[in-house]
C-alpha cells in the first residue's frame, strides 16, 4: 500500500514508541505489524471496532452520523475514484485479487462520475 510522505514520520514515531514499549515486555514478539496487540500479534477485529467506537464517541459524533470502521475502507476507495484515480491503482491499494472485484464494488461511484462528466460536457458544449 502506498503511504503519503507526510504519514511516514507519524508511523516511524509510532514504531519507535511501540518498540520501546515492547522492550519492557518479555512476552512481546515483533511480527512486523504496524498496529499490534501487547504480544506483537494481530489486533482482534472486536478490539479495533471497540476502540473505533470509543474514538468517535469521544469526538462527539452523533449516533446517527456514526460509521463502522470498515466503512472507512469504502470511503477511501470512493474518494480515490471521485478524484480520478485509475481502477488498477485502487485495486492494488485495496488488495483485491482482480480489477473486476473493485469495479463491481465501486461501480456506483463510476456511474456518478459518468453522469457528472456528461452533464459537464453538455453544459460546456451545448446550448439549450
Amino acid at each position: 500500500m502506498a503511504i503519503p510522505a507526510k504519514v511516514v514520520p507519524v508511523l516511524a514515531d509510532h514504531r519507535r514508541r511501540q518498540m520501546a514499549s515492547a522492550q519492557s515486555m518479555m512476552t512481546y514478539q515483533d511480527q512486523g505489524w504496524a498496529f499490534a496487540n501487547r504480544f506483537g500479534g494481530l489486533l482482534y477485529p472486536q478490539y479495533v471496532r471497540k476502540k473505533f467506537r470509543q474514538l468517535i464517541t469521544a469526538a462527539g459524533i452523533p449516533v446517527e452520523d456514526r460509521i463502522k470502521f470498515h466503512e472507512l475502507r469504502h470511503t477511501f476507495a470512493s474518494w480515490l475514484m471521485m478524484d480520478g484515480s485509475a481502477l488498477p491503482m485502487i485495486r492494488d491499494q485495496l488488495g483485491h485479487s482482480s480489477i473486476q472485484t473493485t469495479g463491481d464494488i465501486y461501480s456506483h461511484v463510476l456511474a456518478d462520475q459518468r453522469s457528472a462528466a456528461v452533464s459537464t460536457m453538455i453544459d460546456k458544449h451545448l446550448r439549450f
